[in-house]
């Protein structure tokens, strides 16, 4: 039973990452955002939940932590991550990946061989 859920707990990971990549990452404004969206996304738990220093952020993005606290500021701005609770000393905020892209939508294209392209909605 335990490999079954932990199987599931990957998949779903896969399935995320997947998402930030095909949908989210071409919404962004630049590779520094995608950058610290994907170290955020691998400091998170399930459901998107991640707490992680903009420090330790900007060491692996290799930006500075100004940079790191500006691309964070307009992921926020842009409705890809959602701050869930404020620093309490030295705990960092905590923030949620909404799942959604950059510009607000939802929408996915699905190409379908014979019939062209298909817009699918998924809420998000």
């Amino acid at each position: 039973m335990k490999g079954e859920a932990t199987k599931r707990k990957s998949q779903k990971r896969f399935e995320q990452l997947n998402r930030i990549i095909d949908d989210i990452a071409p919404t962004l404004p630049s590779a520094s955002h995608l950058a610290v969206l994907l170290i955020c996304f691998r400091h998170g738990r399930q459901a998107g939940f991640f707490r992680a220093s903009t420090k330790r952020i900007a060491k692996s993005a290799r930006l500075s932590e100004r940079h790191v606290k500006r691309i964070i500021n307009d992921l926020e701005t842009a409705g890809v991550v959602r701050l869930e609770a404020e620093h309490n000393g030295p705990i960092p905020r905590s923030y949620r990946i909404t799942g959604q892209t950059a510009n607000g939508d939802t929408h996915v294209t699905i190409k379908e061989p014979s019939n062209g392209d298909a817009h699918v909605t998924i809420n998000a």
